[in-house]
């Protein structure tokens, strides 16, 4: 990715991360203290996805902060890899546990 296509991709993503901040249209919005749009390198060729935000994801706005997080950065360090540099974290759905019913097959 040159440096042109970089920035786009940075407005790309603030823009998309500025609609979801303000978002309602799940029942998470209700019991929600922050978004959590995503961290690290959007050119990243590696991409970790969450099924949900915890509640020190939801304190903060970032993905993988607590208890998974430190396993995540144990994992990516065995590896050979840093957070911010090699990969690009999210969260695939708004559904947090006892906010609204899971949507996974049983």
């Amino acid at each position: 990715m040159d440096v042109t296509e970089s920035a786009a991709t940075d407005r790309a993503l603030a823009f998309v991360g500025e609609i979801a901040s303000v978002c309602e249209r799940c029942p998470l919005a209700g019991s929600r203290t922050r978004v959590v749009f995503g961290a690290g390198n959007p050119a990243a060729e590696l991409m970790i996805v969450g099924e949900a935000p915890g509640a020190d994801e939801d304190a903060t706005g970032l993905p993988f902060v607590g208890d998974a997080g430190q396993t995540l950065d144990t994992l990516l360090d065995d590896a050979g890899l840093r957070r911010d540099d090699h990969t690009s974290r999210t969260w695939s759905s708004a559904d947090r546990p006892g906010t609204v019913p899971s949507r996974r097959p049983r």
